[in-house]
């Protein structure tokens, strides 16, 4: 397989330093240029790796970078959307699913249903002049506020779920 200068030689270190978790990574479908970390990131977070942090200092030489800030933003928004997209369908619908899936679900159904029928009720009030009455509001108001309590204990869930055993031995710390 032939590998563009830069994702070939990540590839290279990611195999000789970790091997085991490297062979385990869908290099086929990893993207090739300015998205490469990221998107080795979401990899080794599907495969529920440890990831350390390990800082170095960035050399550049004479180099003049192509990256055009204007069309990464929006590929970058884009590929991060829909990695997380995938990340939520697969940890917690496809591998797992738990109150966490449920909180999500009925947490989405119920803010929007709420927020829905209440904006529905705001436009036929104000359209014919007649102000909601208070069990209207409140009609809309408890799924809305239900719908997003439960939101809120699926993020929580969801950054307390992060990965703690390791998958290849650790690496001394940087000195």
């Amino acid at each position: 397989m032939h590998l563009p200068h830069g994702f070939g030689l990540a590839h290279q270190a990611l195999q000789r330093r970790h091997g085991a978790v490297a062979r385990r990574l869908p290099w086929d479908k990893i993207a090739r240029r300015y998205f490469f970390e990221s998107d080795v990131l979401f990899r080794l977070g599907a495969l529920r790796a440890v990831v350390v942090d390990v800082p170095m200092k960035a050399v550049y030489g004479d180099e003049h970078s192509s990256l055009s800030v204007r069309r990464a933003l929006f590929e970058f928004a884009w590929k991060h959307a829909r990695n997380t997209l995938k990340r939520v369908v697969y940890r917690y619908y496809l591998r797992d699913f738990n109150f966490a899936s449920l909180e999500l679900v009925l947490g989405s159904v119920l803010a929007a249903g709420g927020g829905c029928f209440g904006l529905a009720r705001w436009w036929a009030g104000s359209r014919a002049g007649v102000t909601s009455t208070s069990g209207t509001v409140m009609l809309a108001a408890l799924p809305v506020l239900l719908g997003v309590q439960l939101l809120l204990g699926f993020l929580a869930y969801d950054m307390q779920s992060q990965p703690r055993n390791v998958l290849h031995r650790r690496l001394e710390p940087p000195q």
